[in-house]
């Protein structure tokens, strides 16, 4: 069994769960379990969503946040048609290459083979990114397995609730840029973090 992150982070119109979610902006990158070796990035943006209905029901809050980080000025001059159906069947494809597949003889849809599991990784992910994904990437969402341990907001606040002085001073939380790629490549450096916070507690077995 080989294990693997798929780290990921998007941009919405909204901050939190609706029953219509809008997304703007998202990227991908798939890791071994280390995060130490990257097989592939992608970053897509979805401006038709913008152009639609998005901007129009955006609160005030969300709409100075994607405008101070730019994503409002690359969604608006972009001409890009993608959909998510799209970048769902070429995630799939892609990850295909890659770790064997099998399909369904019900549905079609593909799953790991040979036991491998594929996590799901970011920050907030199991509260927000997942929800959306099985929402809008069913597909891709039966690939998916889903852990606390790949999901760095809730290590994150395990620590703070536990009371860590060491690991939140010499490692102090980064605001969040609000923009996919950089949130993606924080929630990465953050799993390291923790990987070496944790290997000082782990005693070798003789």
């Amino acid at each position: 069994m080989t294990e693997y992150i798929l780290w990921h982070d998007k941009e919405t119109r909204d901050l939190d769960k609706t029953d219509r979610p809008v997304v703007l902006e998202d990227y991908w990158q798939l890791t071994d379990i280390t995060a130490t070796h990257t097989f592939f990035t992608r970053h897509d943006l979805y401006p038709a969503s913008l152009r639609r209905r998005a901007k129009f029901m955006m609160s005030p809050l969300v709409e100075k946040m994607h405008t101070e980080s730019g994503l409002l000025a690359e969604l608006q001059a972009s001409t890009s048609n993608l959909t998510y159906g799209e970048v769902e069947k070429e995630l799939i494809d892609t990850i295909g290459e890659l770790i064997p597949l099998t399909a369904s003889k019900f549905d079609g849809t593909r799953h790991t083979s040979n036991g491998d599991h594929i996590y799901l990784g970011g920050s907030g992910v199991s509260h927000f990114d997942r929800y959306i994904i099985n929402r809008l990437m069913p597909d891709l969402d039966q690939l998916l397995h889903y852990s606390d341990a790949a999901d760095v907001g809730i290590t994150r606040r395990q620590f703070q609730f536990a009371g860590s002085l060491e690991l939140n001073t010499t490692y102090p939380f980064v605001e969040p840029r609000h923009r996919a790629k950089d949130d993606v490549e924080q929630s990465i450096a953050t799993y390291r973090i923790f990987q070496q916070f944790m290997a000082g507690f782990v005693q070798p077995t003789s």
